[in-house]
């Protein structure tokens, strides 16, 4: 299995020269069912279904998640290298820290909200949203004597 270091990732065609949006709603979705999977066997192509979303999109973003280190997976390439589609394994390192940075529902609805404002919507920049508020409700825990007691 290979796990991607590199932590950009880039516009991809889907074939038919129409470019696949990346959307970080669909990147969560897929990172919290790639943890529940009960199996670290490698997914086939088309195999991970998610409600509501087009095979195309859900392999163009597990492309775009192996690009950025998130998960462990098999690639398919071209004889150039160039990263056709994977077969995804698990998440990797990265992948469940940043999924549990905006695992719960409310944290990732403030966190897309401060995307939003903020205008940035990279990996990094959920990330550190999320941690951010994650920190502030640790605080206020504290300050309220709900832990730490």
């Amino acid at each position: 299995m290979i796990e991607r270091d590199s932590m950009h990732s880039h516009a991809a065609s889907n074939g038919g020269g129409d470019d696949v949006q990346r959307d970080m709603d669909l990147v969560r979705a897929i990172l919290l069912q790639l943890e529940r999977r009960e199996t670290s066997e490698l997914l086939g192509r088309d195999e991970l279904k998610i409600e509501g979303r087009t095979d195309l999109e859900v392999g163009h973003h597990l492309n775009l998640l192996f690009d950025a280190g998130m998960l462990i997976a098999e690639p398919v390439t071209t004889p150039s290298g160039r990263v056709i589609y994977v077969h995804a394994q698990t998440l990797s390192w990265a992948g469940h820290e940043f999924l549990d940075n905006v695992r719960d529902p409310e944290i990732w609805r403030q966190t897309k909200a401060g995307a939003v404002r903020a205008g940035q919507w990279s990996l990094k920049t959920l990330a550190d949203i999320a941690v951010s508020i994650g920190k502030a409700r640790i605080e206020h825990l504290f300050a309220t004597g709900q832990i730490g007691g």
